[in-house]
């Protein structure tokens, strides 16, 4: 039956049918196959995959995957269960569900873990334990992982304050894509930190960041052409940023631009 689910949902060999493809994923679950289906399903009903919307349904299903030590299961029912998507907020069960998946090596549940320590969300604020999870995470390939570990590393908040070291994980995520290390690039060389200040290179990583949709990247840069700070001050450049910036959901951009129109 699973092969049948792939094929409807991807349109391999047959058309593309949301509601076959969950038919099919309801029977697998129903004829016992591994509790990850279960996970699968959850997932359609809290999406609306093929099936109507069911929160309830969603968490159940999670419950069930997660009771037979299904990781994923864990992450999504202590997701939902945090923020309440349609369902009763249980903060303190969604908490701990979080952390079994992440103790389990879910890296999307040690990021969230991470900010939810770091931002002291639902649990008491705690920069070590951010590190801790964050750390977990970068060991396994996160570069949103490592940028946040850069950052923290940069403010001296759960590291010892070490830009060079800041610096050497931002170079490393931006290198492997990951947008926001730019921005933390920029930053570290618009303010000089471990390294002698350096406008046009801060410029180029928010420019960078700008290109891949980055609306913080965008307006940074849009800022620098207006005010002409290590740059020629270029009123078309920096209107055509901070459009751009606009564009992505910037209001310090919109407003910028209200004061420039004529």
């Amino acid at each position: 039956m699973l092969p049948a689910v792939g094929q409807y949902r991807a349109g391999i060999g047959t058309p593309h049918d949301s509601t076959a493809a969950s038919a099919w994923q309801v029977q697998a679950v129903r004829a016992g196959f591994p509790p990850v289906e279960r996970t699968v399903l959850g997932a359609w009903y809290a999406d609306g995959f093929g099936l109507k919307p069911d929160p309830a349904r969603a968490v159940a299903l999670y419950r069930d995957a997660a009771e037979f030590n299904e990781p994923v299961a864990k992450l999504l029912l202590g997701r939902t269960l945090l923020f309440g998507t349609g369902v009763t907020v249980d903060t303190q069960e969604g908490v701990r569900w979080i952390r079994l998946a992440a103790e389990q090596g879910v890296v999307d549940a040690q990021i969230l873990l991470g900010d939810l320590y770091a931002e002291g969300q639902h649990v008491p604020k705690d920069a070590e334990l951010a590190v801790t999870w964050r750390r977990r995470a970068a060991d396994q390939g996160s570069m949103r992982a490592l940028t946040e570990l850069a950052r923290m590393s940069l403010d001296g908040k759960g590291l010892p304050r070490d830009p060079a070291q800041a610096r050497q994980w931002a170079e490393t995520a931006a290198s492997r894509g990951y947008r926001d290390a730019l921005l933390v690039l920029a930053n570290v060389y618009s303010e000089g930190l471990g390294v002698p200040r350096d406008p046009l290179r801060a410029v180029e990583y928010s420019r960078q960041a700008a290109e891949r949709g980055s609306a913080v990247g965008a307006y940074y840069t849009g800022m620098v052409y207006l005010t002409g700070t290590g740059v020629a001050r270029d009123l078309q450049q920096a209107r055509m940023w901070l459009e751009r910036a606009r564009d992505l959901g910037s209001p310090e951009a919109a407003a910028q631009l209200r004061r420039l129109a004529p």
